[in-house]
């Protein structure tokens, strides 16, 4: 061959280990000897299946003279190396041809699924035109993890066999059809408004996508390896857990939970908040944030927590948590009843105290019930 391999390819022959499925060799607008390059470049490869998918007879040629021996279905126009498909597992996956016309797209579909692993079962002609024929298949089709259902013209079959059965349909478009057709937008369109909920479509003609995704719902169930990293969001949730099973009524624990929220507070953000905060609100530069210490930190045995910077004080709370019913709220400047508010956080009823709340800084107005409190530092 005179060009080099890697002048026009560059094979992922990683992508088994990475993904779990091998590459796949699409050969339309390929030359014969691109096609019989990359095919000597997999010979050697038996440790994972490489297909080649829409193979003109001149590339299958060229792919059998490189690999003899080499899997070759025509009317799928599809090759596959080593041969021997792998061992089944998982779950089964059937694929339905609504016409004959559609078996080509159909059969590709089937045998990306039977390479990939899977148990498969094919359907022929079983179209809308006569009802009775899919119905007499439905057993068979309730046994699938996952359908194929491949079909052009109207495109309604998917659709129907989405209301039989439990299992995701993946619907296939195929150019098959009269001019109104439009070379299987018509079906397309018709797939993708399907009224049956459970339909995915992939594009016009495409057997290879329909296959693959068939295979991997039906997939055996993976587990997490020990070395695998836990993500952000997963980290995040497990703290939050450790957090509430560590929180407590006594109030010196709950001040102390308090503080530690407060200290990774930033400004302008919007920190978790504790029971009975709302998570909406968002405190402006230099004035904390969500649930800032000391929003919570009057919690004692038998008294609901109040609510948080930013949280609205006509949450109902347990008895000893809301200030004073028809009383005007006095300010101490700094302490009240044991509710110690931080500079621009949004007052909180004191904890047994019954009447005061405190706003932070000498001189504030109080803050009714009722009210909400949006004042930096120091200001009225």
């Amino acid at each position: 061959m005179s060009d080099d391999l890697a002048s026009y390819a560059d094979l992922d022959l990683d992508r088994t280990r990475r993904r779990g499925y091998p590459e796949a060799v699409y050969c339309a607008g390929k030359t014969a000897d691109q096609v019989a390059g990359i095919a000597a470049a997999l010979r050697d490869r038996s440790d994972c299946t490489t297909l080649f998918t829409r193979a003109a007879p001149e590339h299958a040629r060229a792919i059998q003279a490189t690999l003899p021996g080499v899997f070759h279905d025509p009317l799928a126009g599809l090759l596959a190396w080593p041969p021997r498909p792998p061992e089944p597992t998982g779950e089964r996956v059937v694929v339905v041809a609504a016409g004959t016309s559609d078996l080509p797209v159909a059969r590709e579909a089937a045998l990306t699924a039977q390479y990939l692993g899977r148990t498969t079962d094919l359907i022929v002609d079983v179209g809308v035109a006569g009802l009775h024929r899919i119905l007499g298949h439905v057993d068979r089709l309730r046994q699938a993890r996952a359908v194929v259902v491949v079909a052009g013209m109207d495109g309604a079959l998917p659709g129907v066999v989405a209301g039989l059965i439990s299992a995701p349909v993946v619907a296939v478009p195929t150019s098959v059809g009269y001019g109104a057709a439009f070379e299987g937008l018509a079906p397309l369109l018709t797939m993708l408004n399907a009224c049956a909920p459970g339909v995915a479509v992939v594009n016009i003609d495409n057997g290879y996508g329909a296959g693959h995704l068939a295979a991997q719902i039906a997939a055996p169930p993976t587990t997490t390896s020990p070395d695998t990293p836990v993500t952000v969001a997963e980290t995040s949730r497990l703290e939050a857990a450790t957090y509430n099973q560590t929180s407590t009524t006594d109030p010196q624990t709950a001040a102390d939970h308090a503080a530690d929220a407060s200290a990774v507070a930033t400004a302008g953000t919007a920190a978790t908040n504790d029971a009975g905060t709302d998570p909406n609100d968002d405190a402006g530069p230099g004035a904390g944030a969500n649930a800032a210490a000391g929003a919570n930190a009057a919690a004692t045995v038998g008294t609901a927590t109040k609510n948080g910077a930013g949280a609205d004080l006509n949450d109902d709370a347990g008895p000893g948590a809301n200030a004073a019913a028809g009383a005007n709220a006095t300010v101490d400047a700094g302490a009240a009843a044991g509710a110690a508010v931080t500079a621009g956080a949004r007052p909180t009823a004191g904890a047994g105290g019954g009447a005061a709340e405190v706003v932070g800084a000498a001189g504030a107005e109080p803050v009714g019930l009722g009210a909400r409190a949006d004042r930096g530092p120091g200001q009225a």
